[in-house]
C-alpha cells in the first residue's frame, strides 16, 4: 500500500503539533519517514528548546533504513549553519531518495535553498504548499520575514457577549472546569501570553499551564503596554487573555479567536468588547473576514473557533 503525499504530511503534522510551544523561536516541525514499500520507519518532531530538528531525530531513529526512503516534512529543511548543520545536508547524507515538503521556509537564510540543494544532490523534492502545514507554520514564517507571530485570542462571555458585569470589582467566573482545561491546553501551545494590567490587578490570574502530567514550559506572560508591537515579540505563537478593553484594542491583530460562551444572560449589566457590541450572536455578519472553524460543547459551555480568512 502506497502512502499518499497528503496522508504522509498529515502524519508528520500531527507529530509536529506535539512540539507547539516547546521549541522557543524555532519552528515546530514534524518529519515522517517511510521505506520503499511505504512502511513507516521513523516519526519525530522538533525537540524541546528547538534542537535537534525533526529531520535529524527521524534520521537517527531510522538509521540505515533511511537510505532510499521518502521523507514527509511539514517545513522546508533548513539550509544554513546555526547551532547544528543544515537538515537538507543530513537528508542528503542519509541517502533519502524523496522529500515531500509541506510548506516553504521563509527565513531569508533558507527560502528555497534547502530544496535547491537537495535537488542538486539528486533527491526528488515535491513542494505541496499544503494549507494545513502553511497555517501551522504561519507564525514562524511571518516572524522570520519581518512580521509578527501567529496571534490567538481567547475570550469567555455570557450568552449575550458580556465578559464581565458593570460595576463588578471581583473576578467573574464564566466557564466551567471542562472549558478551563481546554484553555490550559491552549496556553501549552503558545510561547507568549498577553494580558492587561486591569486583569492582573482584579483577577490576579496565574496564567500558567495546570494539567496533570504536563512537564513542558509555561508561556512567557507580558502585561501589555501602549505602543508595544506584536512584531517586537520573539515568538512564533501568542495568546491574548485579557479583559474587554485590551481585547478590543488588539482584535484587529489576531488570526484566530477561541470564544467560550455559557447560557447566562448579563443583559444591561453586560460589559462587552467592542467587536461584540452590535449583537454578540451576529459575529459572522459583523466580521465577514472570519470563518467558523469549529463549534463544540464542553459541559454547559460552547466553544467556537474562528479563523481570519
Amino acid at each position: 500500500m502506497t502512502i499518499s503525499n497528503s496522508t504522509g504530511l498529515s502524519i508528520a503534522l500531527r507529530r509536529a503539533k506535539r512540539a507547539i510551544g516547546r521549541t522557543g523561536s524555532n519552528p515546530a516541525v514534524g518529519c515522517f519517514l517511510v521505506d520503499k514499500s511505504s512502511v513507516a520507519i521513523a516519526l519525530a518532531c522538533t525537540a524541546d528548546s528547538g534542537r535537534p530538528h525533526a529531520e535529524v531525530l527521524a534520521l537517527e531513529q531510522a538509521g540505515e533504513l533511511a537510505r532510499g526512503s521518502t521523507a514527509f516534512v511539514t517545513l522546508e529543511p533548513c539550509a544554513h549553519f546555526g547551532e547544528t548543520g543544515p537538515c537538507c545536508d543530513s537528508l542528503i547524507q542519509a541517502g533519502v531518495s524523496k522529500v515531500v515538503v509541506g510548506t516553504s521556509d521563509m527565513n531569508p537564510l533558507v527560502k528555497g535553498a534547502g530544496i535547491t540543494r537537495m535537488r542538486a544532490a539528486g533527491i526528488e523534492v515535491l513542494e505541496l504548499n499544503d494549507e494545513a502545514c502553511t497555517n501551522h507554520h504561519l507564525g514562524f514564517n511571518r516572524r522570520v520575514s519581518g512580521g509578527s507571530a501567529r496571534v490567538t485570542m481567547k475570550i469567555a462571555t455570557s450568552l449575550d457577549g458580556g465578559m464581565t458585569k458593570r460595576n463588578t470589582y471581583t473576578r467573574t467566573h464564566i466557564t466551567g472546569k471542562e472549558s478551563q482545561r481546554q484553555v490550559h491546553l491552549l496556553r501549552a501551545q503558545c510561547d507568549v501570553l498577553i494580558t492587561g494590567r486591569g486583569t492582573m490587578e482584579l483577577d490576579q490570574p496565574q496564567l500558567n499551564v495546570r494539567l496533570n502530567g504536563y512537564d513542558g514550559p509555561n508561556p512567557k506572560v507580558i502585561v501589555w503596554k501602549r505602543k508595544q508591537e506584536m512584531a517586537d515579540l520573539d515568538a512564533n505563537s501568542v495568546l491574548i487573555e485579557a479583559g474587554p478593553t485590551l481585547s478590543s484594542a488588539l482584535f484587529d491583530q489576531i488570526d484566530e479567536l477561541h470564544w467560550y460562551r455559557n447560557s447566562e444572560v448579563f443583559g444591561d449589566n453586560a460589559v462587552r468588547p467592542a467587536f461584540l457590541r452590535n449583537n454578540a450572536l451576529d459575529f459572522a455578519s459583523d466580521h465577514p473576514t472570519f470563518k467558523l472553524q469549529s463549534q463544540r460543547n464542553f459541559g454547559s459551555d460552547v466553544r467556537e473557533v474562528w479563523l481570519r480568512g
